[in-house]
């Protein structure tokens, strides 16, 4: 381990920054994998009745935004990310003397 992380760990002033990998074992409110990336493009798409075709996500919110309509893309999102089962991985995490916890995920895992 990194001296300077370990001291931090250490002295509990370590700060955590998760990315979206951090979810992967994690399920959603139903006992499912969380979508992550192609996975949840392809559902949003689906659910504006098109075929996923290697759009990127960001240009598939957007458009979803336009196109379902903000509050209908809000529970959609809220089917997979909302009361989410975190992962074995996540409770380990959040039982460290861990100063923050930052997160770019929208679930709510931790």
């Amino acid at each position: 381990m990194n001296s300077i992380i370990q001291k931090s760990f250490e002295n509990g002033r370590l700060v955590v920054f998760l990315g979206a990998g951090a979810s992967f074992s994690s399920k959603t409110q139903n006992g499912e994998q969380i979508p992550l990336g192609v996975e949840l493009s392809k559902i949003i798409m689906k659910e504006m009745g098109y075929t996923y075709s290697n759009e990127s996500l960001s240009e598939i919110y957007q458009a979803a935004k336009t196109c379902m309509g903000q509050q209908r893309l809000i529970e959609l999102l809220n089917k997979y990310f909302k009361n989410t089962r975190p992962s074995e991985e996540y409770k380990y995490l959040v039982s460290l003397p861990l100063t923050r916890i930052y997160s770019l995920n929208i679930d709510d895992c931790v």
